[in-house]
């Protein structure tokens, strides 16, 4: 019979969870590398939250990788206890887990603009976008720093021996704080997803409505901006509501197992990150042309649609005259011979 030591285990799983991070970080790099050096996606006010949460899945690796090496640097053979430094765990451990509650609230946000687009679409296309995406993203960062703040005012750094990861180092107060906190906006971003999800499958006299404002501001729609959204928040239904609140409840009730489900908290915000990026790169159109050509050196070719100019036509259509599509602006135009 096959026997797995813990200690092993642990080391198992603090490199899968390592090479993941090494992954989110290189996705969601391209995502904003490719972003910030198209002029075409940096004026689109569509995608200014999707690319707030993509900037903060980034840096949410990009801090937790120290610590993971901490981690697997302080791995013990079977039988000996853990004995990790409070004094590095904590401070490299406390940022990454501030930064999960700006996640969840620009989720949250992405959830409100879906939602004012549909209930309130003639106020939602008057009002500038790029103000209250912009507004949204400086109220999680502050969230974030708000946490960050708690955690330095309430938690008293101290070895704990045998603790393996950065929420044993903390006391109760703050776990109870950061997880249900965590927790209702997970909550939130949830039920405002089952909102949107309905509407859109019922069809309502509102979504009509909201159709028929969407008519008269094309310009202002990015549909793929609006899929990539709503994957997005399918995608943190799924993955971050289900632990975030198990993670919350365990707070509250003494129960064994939801002691342990707080570690993969952390892991599923990896996967919930890596899966964002991956959804910007196949679902939105223009991102992922520009990636093709920025990164892959494939040009992609736009798609073309066409409309008959029927003052071109002037009635009947001969060998001599051929019938004329007049496309859009920036598109091709064909010419359809006579048969």
């Amino acid at each position: 019979m096959l026997h797995l030591h813990i200690a092993n285990v642990d080391f198992y799983v603090f490199t899968r969870i390592y090479l993941a991070r090494c992954k989110l970080i290189l996705a969601n790099f391209i995502v904003l590398c490719v972003w910030a050096t198209t002029k075409k996606l940096r004026e689109n006010d569509c995608l200014i939250l999707l690319i707030s949460l993509a900037f903060i899945d980034f840096v949410y690796a990009v801090l937790q990788f120290p610590y993971l090496i901490i981690l697997i640097a302080g791995a013990r053979p079977d039988d000996v206890p853990f004995d990790y430094d409070p004094w590095i765990v904590v401070p490299l451990g406390g940022p990454s887990a501030a930064l999960m509650k700006a996640g969840c609230t620009i989720t949250t946000a992405i959830a409100i603009d879906r939602l004012r687009a549909l209930y309130f679409p003639i106020a939602y296309y008057r009002q500038s976008k790029r103000t209250w995406s912009v507004a949204a993203f400086v109220l999680a960062l502050l969230l974030a720093f708000i946490d960050w703040i708690v955690l330095q005012l309430t938690v008293k750094i101290q070895r704990v021996p045998g603790c393996s990861s950065f929420g044993c180092f903390t006391n109760e107060l703050f776990r109870a704080y950061w997880g249900l906190s965590n927790m209702m906006m997970n909550l939130l971003s949830c039920i405002l997803t089952v909102l949107i999800v309905y509407h859109l499958y019922k069809r309502s006299a509102l979504m009509s409505k909201a159709a028929e404002v969407e008519k008269h501001n094309k310009s202002k729609i990015d549909k793929s901006a609006n899929r990539v959204a709503l994957y997005i928040l399918l995608v943190s239904a799924l993955i971050g509501v289900v632990p975030g609140c198990l993670n919350g409840v365990g707070t509250i009730v003494s129960f064994k197992l939801l002691e342990e489900v707080s570690f993969f908290v952390g892991t599923c915000a990896t996967l919930s990150g890596l899966s964002h990026a991956f959804i910007f790169g196949m679902a939105h159109r223009e991102i992922k042309a520009a990636i093709m050509r920025k990164i892959c050196g494939v040009k992609m070719l736009e798609r073309v649609t066409t409309r008959v100019d029927h003052s071109s036509t002037a009635g009947v259509t001969s060998k001599n005259h051929p019938m004329k599509i007049a496309p859009p602006k920036d598109s091709l135009t064909l010419e359809i011979p006579p048969h």
